[in-house]
């Protein structure tokens, strides 16, 4: 059968048709390539050496949302003599919040190139250990930023001052780093310096006046503030046994607890005062517990409740009242010749906790007589003094008494000569302890050891015994017994001490 000439006409030039589309098509991405080619490369070159980036499109101009304008800074890091500084920490902080910091270190020249860096305004700073600059401020703005230098320089310490609440400089406050290492005393305008090591550490002010600061990490090339608190005070009346005011007499701190807990126990502190109606005003306390001393001339030491003390407050209304005391007296003669002394000083001794008593010392007369008037009625002791003899120091009980005898004589030399156990004390937070046991001595003998906390004394809780309600009883006549119950490392144990001389 013979084929149909339109049909095979009609096919053959179909097939051509789209033969010639296909290779049209496969013509065109071909031909693209080679008209663009590929994306060309741009070298951005910092001091450092040349870095290679992405070279500006169409897009770069217009970000689309999933796409940031970034830009890039470039520049160095040097000293204030233009030296260049290698391994430094560049660091770009965008203003933003929700903007990510930008880091990168200098190198062996100072130079330094940050890439894709958002088009925000924002800090750039340099950080090396010991050396401190000013961060520089970057404008937004679409356009790379080059040749900037960033200075530091070596900083000489870390440097601060104290202030209280007001602002006003502190003096002579302890500033101490976290670490024990770092220490500091503020000067006469409250400025402090720590040595550059202690840079970023946790410092902490203290003052026996104020308190504590809170803890401040201290940084350098910053102005390191540290703030004490307000101190507060004690207002009260001292009375004799009979209600009418005291018109002179010494306060003393006999214990405080501080509040704040990296503040050391305050001790020692006495203040005399003169006031017709018996009046006093502590101030300058720091915040905590205390238990104040009076003592007085004609009157026995007294002492006050337990008295909070609150920052920027005076606690008012303290009312402390003498009892009636005895008197003593004596005859003081040369333990060799057992002629008289003349001359003798004798004081009363650790009456308060402070040292300082308002009971006046009294001198011997030619017959080595000596009175005192206003004695406690109870344990105390008395110290004799003479250029050309040793101390001694003894211990009397006037319980039960209103007249009391204390007749003593003294080795010429320049020791000092006592009868307890052997051992010295300090004011801890509620509890008095052992601070020093003298070698040889009874104490030493009992197994006592320093930092012993003591807990009874004959039988007595002491845990409101001051330093100086310890020293008197654990004093006493030679060859006598106490027995105290100490703790360590919350541990008890009884312990039974053989009174001896103690000559030093």
């Amino acid at each position: 059968m013979a084929s149909d000439p339109v049909v095979s006409s009609f096919d053959r030039r179909t097939w051509l048709r789209v033969g010639a589309l296909i290779i049209a098509l496969l013509l065109v991405p071909i031909t693209a390539w080679i008209l663009l080619g590929s994306t060309p490369s741009v070298t951005i070159a910092s001091t450092a050496s040349a870095r290679k980036v992405r070279a500006p499109t169409v897009a770069d101009s217009a970000p689309t949302s999933e796409q940031a304008a970034t830009r890039s800074l470039a520049g160095k890091v040097a000293d204030d003599a233009g030296n260049p500084i290698g391994s430094v920490t560049v660091t770009f902080l965008p203003t933003g919040h929700s903007a990510s910091r930008h880091t990168i270190r200098t190198d062996e020249d100072g130079s330094f190139f940050l890439d894709n860096v958002p088009v925000d305004g924002g800090a750039l700073s340099a950080k090396l250990e010991g050396w401190v600059g000013t961060p520089i401020m970057i404008g937004p703005d679409a356009n790379d930023v080059t040749g900037l230098t960033l200075r530091i320089h070596q900083a000489a310490g870390v440097k601060g001052q104290v202030v209280d609440s007001e602002g006003k400089p502190v003096d002579h406050a302890t500033v101490s780093c976290d670490d024990g290492k770092g220490q500091a005393t503020s000067s006469a305008d409250g400025t402090y310096t720590l040595a550059i090591d202690d840079e970023g550490c946790t410092a902490t002010a203290k003052h026996p006046d104020f308190g504590a600061s809170e803890p401040s990490r201290v940084r350098a090339g910053t102005r390191n503030i540290l703030e004490l608190p307000s101190p507060g005070g004690i207002a009260g009346v001292v009375l004799d046994e009979q209600g009418k005011p005291v018109p002179s007499f010494m306060v003393s701190v006999e214990s405080f607890v501080p509040t704040d807990k990296e503040m050391d126990r305050l001790g020692g502190l006495a203040q005399q005062f003169t006031d017709p109606g018996g009046a006093f005003d502590m101030k300058g306390l720091a915040r905590g517990k205390y238990v104040l001393g009076i003592t007085a001339p004609g009157h026995p030491p007294a002492r006050s409740d337990t008295i909070d003390v609150s920052a920027g407050r005076t606690t008012r209304g303290v009312r402390v009242t003498f009892s009636k005391g005895i008197s003593l007296s004596g005859v003081i003669t040369d333990r060799a010749t057992h002629q008289p002394l003349k001359g003798v000083r004798v004081s009363l001794d650790a009456m308060t906790s402070a040292g300082p008593s308002g009971i006046p010392a009294v001198t011997s007369d030619d017959a080595g007589a000596y009175s005192i008037e206003g004695v406690p009625a109870g344990a105390f002791s008395v110290r004799f003094s003479h250029p050309q003899y040793s101390e001694r120091i003894i211990t009397l009980d006037g319980r039960g008494k209103t007249e009391l005898r204390g007749d003593v004589d003294l080795a010429t030399g320049s020791a000092t000569e006592m009868s307890g156990i052997g051992a010295t004390l300090g004011q801890g937070a509620g509890f008095v302890l052992i601070t020093q046991v003298i070698p040889g001595g009874p104490a030493e003998g009992a197994g006592i050891k320093s930092g012993d906390h003591i807990v009874r004394v004959d039988g007595d809780d002491a845990s409101s015994f001051t330093v100086s309600d310890c020293i008197q009883r654990l004093r006493g006549p030679e060859g006598t017994v106490v027995m105290v119950t100490i703790e360590h490392d919350g541990a008890r144990r009884d312990v039974r001490i053989t009174r001896a001389r103690i000559v030093r």
